[in-house]
């Protein structure tokens, strides 16, 4: 109990200017903090490189949540079955690819729009590229 009581103590308080500690606090704080921020770009640019997804820029998150571009007869297809047009790609994107995403359905996206959550944690190039993989072998039949 105690660590855990030290290090939220930390997280809370971190050193000041002119604590011993602030220097390597600063230096340890900044480089993570630029690794998230490249990550965050290149993710959002290698995502607008795939094609039927665009991605905004991420800002002070670790999520990205692409938008999904999808025919007509894709949709239809996914309604007429009873299925979010979104929740069945990404549950293709799993089945195909091996890469958990989340449907932008849950998060109350705009009607008429779909999209899918993504963290930048263990996003990386291996996993942009099945995804990338899968979309370009992706005919919009909903299987």
């Amino acid at each position: 109990n105690v660590a855990g009581q030290v290090m939220t103590d930390v997280m809370v308080n971190p050193p000041e200017p002119g604590d011993a500690s602030y220097k390597q606090y600063r230096k340890e704080y900044d480089a993570v903090y630029n690794t998230y921020r490249k990550r965050a770009k290149n993710i959002s640019a290698q995502l607008n490189e795939i094609p039927g997804m665009s991605c905004s820029p991420v800002h002070g998150a670790m999520y990205a949540f692409p938008r999904l571009h999808f025919s007509d007869k894709y949709i239809a297809h996914s309604k007429a079955d009873g299925v979010d047009p979104d929740v069945r790609w990404c549950q293709m994107v799993l089945d195909k690819a091996g890469v958990l995403l989340i449907p932008g359905t849950g998060f109350g996206q705009r009607e008429g729009t779909y999209h899918f959550r993504t963290t930048m944690l263990p996003m990386n190039e291996e996993c942009i590229g099945r995804i990338a993989k899968f979309q370009e072998n992706f005919d919009g039949k909903a299987e």
